[in-house]
């Protein structure tokens, strides 16, 4: 039944559809709804895409999209949590892996866990993003370090580490900008 009330409003436009009445539509109420959630679903996966499409080509590009990505994370994220972000080469997003879940103040992270994915998308580089659960983006000692051994090892297999991104309540900051 559903199958042949969907036939009826494959060949029209999408803007048709969204525009008519469920009655226009001749669909019944289970139908529609499923009908405009796909429609829904289709805008919001559209527009994180047009999202990733951006390049991110400085720090400010970088820090907008990774508040924009990692916006559960800054609102919601307890535990330490430590991402990357794969980019193709011209610094558009090719995925983002959740590499370490740690403790309320600390990640442990390993350029092994790091570099695996990125390898794995075919990344030419790397974006680092962590969240520091207190509120404040000030790095650590520690957080300075891990970005300079992921940098360098970054350095040996190919993969350029763009920046490191800390996010936090308060704002979100870049480690490259501070240095």
């Amino acid at each position: 039944m559903l199958r042949s009330q969907f036939a009826r409003v494959a060949g029209k436009d999408i803007k048709e559809i969204v525009q008519a009445a469920k009655r226009e539509l001749r669909l019944t109420d289970i139908a529609y709804d499923r009908l405009m959630a796909g429609i829904e679903l289709g805008k919001r996966v559209a527009e994180v895409k047009a999202n990733y499409a951006e390049r991110l080509t400085s720090t400010a590009a970088s820090v907008a999209f990774c508040k924009s990505h990692f916006a559960r994370l800054i609102a919601e994220g307890l535990p330490e949590e430590f991402h990357i972000v794969t980019l193709d080469t011209k610094h558009r997003m090719i995925n983002s892996h959740r590499i370490t879940v740690g403790t309320l103040d600390a990640s442990l992270v390993h350029p092994r866990e790091v570099f695996r994915p990125a390898i794995k998308d075919a990344s030419s580089c790397i974006l680092l993003a962590h969240n520091h659960p207190s509120g404040d983006p000030t790095p650590s000692r520690e957080d300075h370090q891990v970005t300079k051994k992921l940098t360098e090892a970054g350095n040996i297999v190919g993969i350029n580490v763009l920046d490191h991104i800390i996010l936090a309540r308060e704002d979100c900051v870049s480690i490259r900008e501070i240095t």
